[in-house]
């Protein structure tokens, strides 16, 4: 009998100390593999909008008396205006970019740096692109059209919701904060900053997080807990027997 409370007690207790590491290490796995998901999320959105504004301004650089501004929003999707204008002639796709309120900042910024700049208008939300050399082109680029099809589609792959949101204050020197668990989501957040102090793009990529206190095969984690306290009740059952057995026998016979 103390041989099987003897097992049963070490059984369990080993059995408790394996299940609790076992499941604590593939929780941490499980968060390592969410957090590299999120984070890979938000860089594979940091390029796209960095290649789409490095586009848009070699795209103004090819604009000249002759350029169709249909032609330099092509590449961008329809939610893309453009305009040129060159002497007394104004071209434009839909808007005229000439008459938004951050034109005139982004104008002199590019006469200035002798380059592209760009500015983030308030009025319309958008990034507003102006080249002032030789003719002056415009494009305004809405959030949407920040993130290409390819990063998209690398996006959903990691199970990631990117949200982008533009500011007229320049970016700080903390870039990136993350990854974090706000609203039951695994979020981490990137701030770009624009040239000559444009503004600031901030990208905020977040991924459900469904990492639970057993982390994964909880059902698994279950049986062998309840295998463990099964193991020490049999363990407590002995010792009781064994102590009933002790008392009966010590008890004095009556006459």
């Amino acid at each position: 009998m103390r041989l099987i409370r003897l097992g049963a007690l070490v059984g369990s207790v080993v059995l408790l100390v394996a299940t609790t590491v076992s499941m604590f290490n593939n929780r941490s796995e499980l968060r390592s593999e969410q957090d590299a998901r999120v984070t890979a999320a938000v860089l594979v959105s940091d390029q796209s909008v960095e290649s789409t504004l490095i586009r848009a301004a070699a795209v103004s650089d090819l604009a000249n008396e002759l350029t169709d501004p249909a032609d330099l929003a092509r590449s961008f999707g329809d939610d893309v205006s453009a305009c040129v204008s060159a002497g007394d002639e104004e071209r434009c796709t839909d808007v005229d970019l000439l008459a938004l309120s951050g034109f005139g900042e982004a104008a002199a910024a590019s006469s200035q740096a002798g380059a592209p700049a760009l500015v983030v208008d308030e009025t319309t939300d958008t990034l507003l692109l102006v080249n002032r050399q030789g003719v002056t082109s415009a494009l305004r680029l809405p959030v949407d059209a920040l993130i290409d099809a390819r990063a998209a589609a690398t996006i959903a792959e990691y199970g990631a919701d990117v949200e982008i949101v533009l500011s007229t204050v320049p970016a700080g020197d903390d870039e990136r904060s993350g990854p974090l668990s706000v609203d039951g989501r695994r979020v981490v957040t990137d701030t770009l900053g624009l040239p000559n102090d444009g503004g600031s793009v901030r990208v905020t990529a977040s991924i459900v997080d469904d990492v639970g206190l057993l982390g994964d095969g909880a059902f698994g984690y279950l049986v062998l807990l309840a295998l463990a306290t099964v193991l020490m009740g049999l363990a407590a059952w002995t010792f009781l027997l064994d102590r009933c057995m002790l008392e009966r026998c010590g008890a004095p016979r009556e006459l």
